[in-house]
């Protein structure tokens, strides 16, 4: 009886060796296909691997020789935000293009205040390239009593150039100036 309970014992331990090896060898035929699979892809594709690769590593560590140089921002002529103006921001309501009138939003947001706030602001545009710099004269708006902010849809006429930079500026209540907007988005100067 004893070696009844004892073969009873073992026939689990069987059983459960025989699942793990049912589902070991599913596993290694996975592997070794896998393997064929690199090791075929990488038999054909060997030098097209290799050159895509030196050609990401290479990316961006130099401008091929020729190209345009990007154009950096200018330095902005006032600081983001001062006194009442929490924020200024001039966005293209399409596309706009150098040598044409540009359709702009300029957004400056505010401390509310209980009384009426007076806002006055111009677009500076800057050549990125020659380095010129134009102030035109932007607008004015009343904002009602505890008022956080004006919009404003506005054109601007923009000048020839390749790269531009165009800045709302607000001299009224505080002097305050937004990040450019770029014209176009990917404004780069030529090689001299």
């Amino acid at each position: 009886m004893r070696s009844d309970a004892h073969a009873g014992g073992l026939r689990p331990r069987a059983h459960a060796r025989e699942r793990i090896v049912s589902r070991s060898w599913k596993w290694a035929v996975s592997v070794i296909v896998l393997a064929t699979v690199l090791a075929i892809e990488y038999g054909f594709l060997h030098e097209r691997i290799g050159s895509d690769v030196s050609e990401l590593l290479a990316s961006g560590r130099s401008a091929p020789a020729g190209a345009a140089a990007v154009a950096p921002d200018p330095a902005l002529p006032a600081p983001a935000a001062a006194g009442d103006v929490t924020r200024v921001e001039l966005r293209a309501m399409s596309l706009c293009s150098p040598g044409a009138v540009c359709a702009v939003r300029v957004h400056i947001g505010l401390h509310p205040r209980p009384a009426p706030v007076a806002l006055r602001w111009s677009v500076r545009i800057d050549d990125l390239c020659s380095r010129a710099s134009v102030t035109v004269a932007g607008g004015s708006v009343t904002v009602p009593p505890n008022g956080d902010r004006a919009d404003v849809v506005d054109n601007v006429a923009l000048p020839p150039g390749s790269a531009l930079a165009v800045t709302a500026v607000t001299s009224s209540p505080a002097t305050a100036a937004g990040p450019p907007l770029r014209v176009p988005a990917r404004a780069s100067c030529s090689p001299t």
